[in-house]
């Protein structure tokens, strides 16, 4: 990667221009549904003190046109509605668990909603036995559940959700 600001800029477009291409081809819409399912399956993770922070970036699905040149990842599995799913958190949280020791950990997910996106974090703070999910674009409302002993089990199975209409709403 250069040094050069110029240089830099020169690269990131680029990167634009070969990503937005790629789009209009189905084999380059595949090969982009295979990275963001990549991804998504071994998300890059970084620690800053006693906070571990793992970035799925956005989630899988299929990439289709929405209109003229508005590219966006539909029909996901991983989510409901304009959500992360239940099932697919609790599943990530208990592989993270396993893997990572820091007291905190901070899953981020963007979830495409055609035209825009809903970027979401659920952080689960395992000394206080619970965990918290904010929304990008409402940073002074959190919703929070209890996690008792870290067991994801009943998120897992469906018999607890995660999903912020069904979460105690705080505001910051």
């Amino acid at each position: 990667m250069p040094d050069d600001v110029d240089a830099i800029r020169r690269v990131t477009r680029r990167g634009r221009g070969s990503y937005a291409a790629l789009n209009h081809s189905e084999a380059g819409r595949a090969f982009l549904n295979v990275r963001i399912e990549e991804r998504y399956e071994n998300p890059p993770s970084s620690t800053n003190g006693k906070i571990r922070t793992v970035e799925y970036d956005t989630a899988p699905g299929v990439l289709e046109e929405k209109r003229r040149n508005n590219w966006a990842v539909l029909h996901s599995r991983v989510t409901q509605g304009q959500s992360w799913k239940t099932e697919e958190v609790a599943a990530a949280f208990q592989r993270l668990g396993e893997k990572y020791s820091e007291t905190v950990i901070s899953a981020r997910i963007r979830i495409p909603l055609g035209t825009n996106h809903r970027f979401w974090e659920y952080r689960w703070i395992r000394h206080q036995e619970r965990i918290a999910v904010k929304r990008g674009d409402m940073p002074s409302r959190v919703w929070v559940a209890d996690v008792p002993k870290g067991d994801w089990g009943p998120f897992i199975r469906g018999e607890r959700s995660l999903q912020p209409e069904d979460m105690e709403l705080q505001t910051l």
